[in-house]
């Protein structure tokens, strides 16, 4: 059982990377649903104070490089209007691939006793919460970004 959950972690979060990846771009085009920045979330402080996000996103890396494929968002390589709005087009992506990386905790009450798929749960949005975090707060900067293009 130990192997299968080390096995299956990679597996899940992999190929639904690999799934969005290959979306339409046009499910990631508006701001709208899940992607709507929250009152809570409009000014930053959210993400700068609460979150204290500047101090660690720097260790997050960048996804992208995993299929060495996709938009690169580790840094902005570009302030023309074209490519920050393909960035926040990407975050939205990031996003959703995120959190949609939480729900196959599940399937792990399936064959594990309940506290060990507790633990799954809690792994699942240990790993994928601060990565949305980090998707909105960058949204929400380039939005602004873009605003005074």
């Amino acid at each position: 059982v130990l192997i299968l959950n080390l096995i299956l972690w990679p597996i899940f979060h992999l190929g639904i990377s690999k799934i969005t990846l290959n979306m339409n771009d046009r499910h990631f085009q508006h701001d709208q649903g899940m992607y709507r920045l929250k009152a809570y979330e409009q000014d930053g402080t959210f993400f700068t104070q609460r979150l204290r996000i500047r101090s660690w996103k720097k260790w997050i890396p960048d996804g992208a490089t995993i299929f060495n494929e996709g938009f690169k968002k580790k840094s902005l390589s570009s302030t023309q209007r074209h490519y920050i709005e393909i960035f926040i087009l990407e975050t939205r992506r990031a996003e959703f691939t995120h959190v949609l990386q939480i729900f196959p905790c599940l399937v792990f009450f399936i064959f594990n006793v309940w506290w060990v798929a507790l633990i799954m749960v809690l792994y699942a949005l240990a790993f994928n919460l601060p990565l949305i975090w980090l998707q909105r707060y960058n949204r929400l900067r380039f939005t602004r970004l873009l605003n005074h293009l």
